[in-house]
């Protein structure tokens, strides 16, 4: 789960909806619509997805995302979601959690276990009257030193402290979960596929309110009809792996034949509609030989 933020035309038709940063003189820059999604890391096809005005932080939108979580899911998460409320909520649904800690966060170790990680509790840092610090949750900490070296010979070192739900270190080893927890990046692939892939880095068109909601449904239907398309590939050659499918490629390819609308050639990739079992049909795509159909 990770959230971003998107740039909407300035019109007062928009921004009365989606208000521009405000600083401490005047307002500035684009108007912004965030986006939180949950995306699922070995195809980043997308699970579930809330957007709205930028001046509502992510946390607020992630909560209407936990109806898409159950107990065969780990939340992956950035250090934006380390809110107690909001954990013990996603434990409510059966999901398990790893997410890094913010720097405010100083655990207390309670148990040290075999790998060098530690269980503890974790409350609220916000006091409210009438509830105290909240009801605590208990963890465990991994605690990883990252190295990061740049071409320039440049480098950097920095502590990271994981989160989990996962209690079990024999089960669940520490140096498993941290590189688990890398392919987090995943969501930020997603969201790259969507603003530079598809929108070219552009700001979204529509000057209603009303538009930019239709042409936020478009943008995520047109990702995950091409991310379908991916699966569909794999399925076809299980030994190719998701990541190396080029989403580039994908969009390329299906905007070539919806462009020209030119059957003639072999292979080409043309759209059908796909009725699962049960819930809404969805777009996928399908290979065509004109030989054999």
């Amino acid at each position: 789960m990770d959230g971003t933020t998107q740039c909407v035309p300035d019109d007062p038709a928009v921004t009365w909806h989606f208000p521009k940063h405000i600083g401490e003189v005047k307002e500035f820059g684009y108007p912004m619509v965030r986006l939180v999604a949950l995306v699922e890391c070995g195809t980043r096809a997308l699970l579930d997805a809330a957007f709205g005005p930028g001046r509502i932080g992510e946390l607020s939108y992630a909560h209407h995302l936990l109806a898409s979580l159950d107990a065969s899911m780990l939340l992956l998460a950035d250090a934006d979601y380390d809110a107690v409320d909001f954990l013990n909520a996603v434990s409510g649904t059966g999901a398990a959690f790893l997410l890094r800690s913010t720097r405010k966060r100083c655990p207390t170790t309670r148990h040290t276990l075999p790998d060098g990680s530690y269980l503890t509790f974790i409350r609220s840092q916000h006091y409210r009257a009438g509830r105290g610090y909240g009801r605590r949750l208990e963890v465990r900490i991994i605690e990883a030193w990252i190295t990061v070296r740049l071409e320039d010979g440049t480098q950097r070192t920095e502590l990271w402290r994981l989160i989990t739900s996962l209690l079990d270190a024999d089960r669940y080893p520490a140096l498993k979960l941290i590189e688990i927890y890398h392919r987090r990046w995943e969501a930020e692939t997603c969201y790259f596929s969507l603003k530079s892939a598809i929108l070219d880095g552009r700001i979204l068109r529509s000057r209603t309110v009303p538009g930019i909601e239709q042409e936020l449904y478009a943008l995520l239907t047109v990702y995950q009809a091409l991310i379908r398309t991916a699966d569909d590939l794999v399925f076809v050659r299980p030994a190719l792996p998701a990541h190396r499918i080029s989403f580039t490629v994908l969009l390329r390819a299906a905007a070539d034949n919806i462009v020209t609308g030119d059957s003639s050639h072999r292979s080409r990739l043309r759209p059908r509609w796909w009725a699962p079992s049960a819930g809404p049909p969805w777009l996928t795509f399908t290979r065509h030989d004109p030989a054999t159909d």
